[in-house]
């Protein structure tokens, strides 16, 4: 299918975007500075977007569906059963998002305003992950890893279980001289933790 004038141009902006947030960050890329990128004047880039945090938000959701896709069709790949699976998923789907805040070095209070909106557009891909990990506890449950009368109720459960875990250690180095490998291994060891409890299989940690 053959995407319009319209639609490219949007495309070209977004990688534009990304190049500048790479180079600059967030905070400091400015709507010149993209359309600089793009050879476009800042009139005729309000065209398409009325602010930066529009073109970050485009750019962030076609990213984060990207990435999912991609996702669940690795873990299908990890060896070690369903339970396995699922325990590599929800720490790579964790993972994902800290690297992302950090390698566009957006604030905080930038992301709090921005995060319901990126919640709501990418509203497709938490119902498509719910479906696959119910998949995956379903196929857990087959196997005896885990035992649960509802697989999809599981599975919207483990994904808000993993959000908290990861939202409590980002604010725990909040004012902290951390960098994003100290907030993943503090996100591995709780999530494999609290999974451990709930699928019948031992971690990496447990098995050294």
């Amino acid at each position: 299918m053959r995407t319009s004038k319209k639609e490219q141009t949007r495309e070209k902006i977004q990688q534009a975007a990304y190049q500048c947030v790479a180079r600059y960050g967030f905070e400091k890329t400015t709507l010149d500075d993209i359309a600089r990128e793009v050879n476009l004047n800042k009139a005729s880039l309000y065209y398409y977007y009325k602010n930066k945090e529009d073109i970050f938000l485009d750019v962030t959701t076609t990213a984060t569906r990207r990435f999912v896709e991609s996702l669940q069709a690795s873990t299908l790949e990890i060896p070690g059963g369903p339970a396995a699976q699922i325990r590599h998923y929800l720490l790579e789907r964790s993972f994902y998002f800290i690297r992302l805040v950090a390698d566009v070095h957006i604030s905080e209070e930038t992301l709090r305003q921005v995060e319901p909106r990126f919640q709501d557009l990418v509203r497709d891909v938490a119902e498509r992950e719910v479906a696959f990990l119910a998949e995956r506890i379903a196929a857990a449950k087959a196997a005896g890893e885990v035992t649960t009368p509802n697989a999809g109720r599981l599975a919207a459960n483990l994904i808000t279980l993993a959000e908290g875990i990861k939202e409590k250690a980002k604010a725990q180095a909040a004012g902290e001289v951390r960098d994003q490998s100290s907030i993943m291994a503090d996100i591995r060891e709780n999530l494999e933790f609290m999974l451990a409890m709930i699928l019948r299989c031992s971690s990496p940690s447990q098995d050294a």
